[in-house]
């Protein structure tokens, strides 16, 4: 009869019918954060890449902006770690430049902007989405709305806005013709990906989807934002009076 084995030797070999990892399989990410200190022999089957490889495909595959997204070319060692990873980027609220010039961003106006820019928005006809491109140079390029596509836009990162602060890249100024409009606040939709909304208007890193068809992107899910940004909307409204002033000897 052959001698038996050590327990250290039993417990040694992690894999697919281990006892442990089938159970842990079954536990969530706050679970398993649980167990694993609970004893030497549950830590390495608590981080297993079998335990955590399907809650990358069920936590984390598919979203549209994930940081440090596949650890196979991300130089993440573990799924456990680059789940994790990714889960907290999925909160950031801000941009890196790379970001806002990379992404392709679509563009809609909000009820608030007014029936001369709604007339133009071709969301609201059912058409494809206005597009708009963030330049290296600080300038901007629309296409899609005829008003934008022949002003003068110009973007570039806020301090703060609609009575918020938060770190560099989390709200956007847009000039029309030299005319600061409400700052863009940077949000995230529930598909990861980048919204950044004003009172008038929202960008999506995203294609929009038929008008009703998102409600996260209707105005029950969006920031309201009336209140807050009034004194940015008197500041747009009363810019070409002030810079007549300025002009004036």
């Amino acid at each position: 009869m052959a001698a038996p084995q050590p327990l250290a030797a039993i417990w040694g070999t992690i894999g697919d019918h281990d006892v442990l990892v089938c159970v842990f399989k079954h536990l969530d990410i706050k679970d398993l954060g649980r167990v694993a200190p609970a004893s030497p022999f549950f830590r390495p089957r608590a981080d297993a890449d079998v335990v955590w490889g399907p809650l990358w495909r069920q936590r984390v595959a598919g979203k549209l902006v994930v940081r440090s997204a596949d650890p196979f070319y991300k130089g993440v060692d573990l799924q456990k770690e680059a789940v994790r990873c990714a889960l907290r980027d999925s909160t950031r609220s801000w941009l890196t430049d790379v970001e806002l010039m990379n992404l392709s961003w679509f563009f809609r106006f909000r009820p608030a902007a007014g029936q001369h820019w709604l007339s133009q928005d071709p969301y609201l006809r059912n058409q494809t989405p206005a597009r708009a491109k963030f330049l290296p140079c600080g300038r901007m390029e629309f296409e899609g709305i005829e008003g934008l596509e022949t002003a003068r836009t110009e973007w570039s990162w806020a301090t703060r806005g609609a009575k918020r602060r938060g770190p560099r890249g989390s709200f956007l100024r847009v000039s029309l013709d030299g005319a600061p409009v409400p700052s863009y606040v940077v949000t995230r939709h529930p598909n990861w990906g980048f919204v950044m909304q004003n009172c008038w208007g929202i960008f999506t890193s995203f294609p929009m989807e038929q008008k009703a068809a998102d409600p996260h992107l209707e105005e029950g899910g969006l920031l309201d934002l009336t209140a807050d940004q009034h004194g940015e909307v008197l500041r747009y409204r009363l810019s070409p009076w002030l810079r007549c002033c300025c002009r004036q000897p």
